[in-house]
């Protein structure tokens, strides 16, 4: 089951009746951002209910910033019994209920109200964040965090008296999948299931490995998206601990992305590369890396077992290992959490190694 977060924003509006005439506020939302969008129901009403439902994939609330929207509003005159604003009426839009999960914060929060006709908009930003206690959001499948925004010009003009957000947690099930497998530089040996490594017995190298078989590799990434909508997230590839990527230390382009329509696998992945592909210099983590619906994504790291490495820095079960993480943050360093959405996640590979002398 896919997860989904829904925000339903209710703006309620007071309907002005002859005994209580008076100019009022009309309102819409507009200019959403946050990933992915909201579907807007009844916007722009002058009475009654707006919507805002999002859908988020997620087995846990997301901390922090979560959407903005903006708060549209122009002052319409009543032709029987207009308002006198006087020296001018206060509109201001303040949240109550405090202390929840869910922070509105608008900016800007205040406006003087002088003449029918004026209009404005305040941007308003959804946040997720810890209680008064500290304590992060449930993370049950199901639960619902609620925020409450009050708009309010007083008792002179009709206005939108209320907008609550609510934001639902459903957990979802992996609709995006990961591999992870090395080969040789140029692709000739397939995939690896073991790899020899000669290392000196005497001089100056002695202990350290001086050469491999093969001598350059190819740790290579591929995410593959199933799902019904893109995919947007940061890639971490995890090299083992003796390797560095080839070329190192140089503006060389060790890593290379390509995208291609359809689902490949590690048994299929070198049509990929026939298209032209994006160099990403030696960086290991890939930010704010989209892949479209029904898409595959192939990173590719050149690289090499470190120069002049000792043998004794060697992993000890004779092994190297290999991961690419997928993180559910984009343009966050690559940090956690985890997407759910990916399956295996992380994706890992084993590198059995031999050790041959001089």
């Amino acid at each position: 089951m896919r997860s989904q977060v829904i925000g339903a924003v209710l703006l309620s509006l007071v309907c002005a009746g002859s005994a209580w005439a008076k100019d009022s506020i009309d309102v819409t939302a507009s200019n959403f951002t946050g990933s992915p969008k909201p579907v807007v129901v009844n916007n722009g009403q002058a009475v009654g209910t707006i919507q805002l439902i999002y859908t988020v994939n997620a087995t846990g609330f997301p901390v922090g910033a979560f959407a903005t929207f903006d708060v549209n509003w122009l002052l319409s005159q009543d032709p029987q019994k207009p308002t006198d604003y006087g020296s001018g009426q206060t509109f201001s839009l303040t949240q109550d209920q405090q202390g929840g999960h869910v922070d509105l914060v608008p900016s800007p929060d205040t406006f003087r109200l002088s003449a029918a006709g004026q209009s404005g908009s305040s941007k308003v930003t959804v946040y997720i964040a810890p209680d008064k206690a500290g304590n992060l959001p449930a993370s049950a499948d199901g639960t619902d965090l609620v925020g409450n925004l009050k708009l309010d010009a007083g008792s002179k003009v009709g206005t939108v008296t209320n907008i609550q957000v609510h934001i639902r947690l459903v957990h979802p099930t992996g609709c995006v999948k990961a591999y992870t497998f090395v080969t040789d530089q140029d692709y000739s040996m397939g995939i690896l299931s073991t790899t020899s490594l000669k290392v000196g017995t005497n001089g100056p190298k002695a202990g350290k490995v001086i050469s491999s078989t093969p001598g350059q590799f190819s740790d290579n990434v591929l995410i593959v998206n199933t799902c019904a909508i893109d995919q947007s997230f940061d890639l971490g590839i995890g090299l083992d601990s003796s390797f560095s990527t080839s070329p190192s230390d140089n503006p060389g382009n060790a890593v290379v992305s390509y995208t291609a329509a359809g689902e490949f696998d590690s048994t299929n992945f070198n049509p990929i590369m026939a298209a032209s592909g994006t160099a990403r210099g030696q960086n290991l983590c890939l930010q704010n890396v989209t892949v479209p619906a029904g898409t595959t994504l192939l990173a590719t790291v050149h690289s090499k077992v470190k120069d002049n490495w000792p043998q004794a820095y060697l992993p000890l079960d004779g092994s190297f290992d290999f991961t690419a993480s997928v993180y559910q943050n984009v343009n966050a360093g690559c940090s956690l959490p985890l997407d759910s959405q990916v399956s295996p996640n992380p994706a890992t590979f084993v590198l059995p190694f031999t050790i041959r002398s001089n």
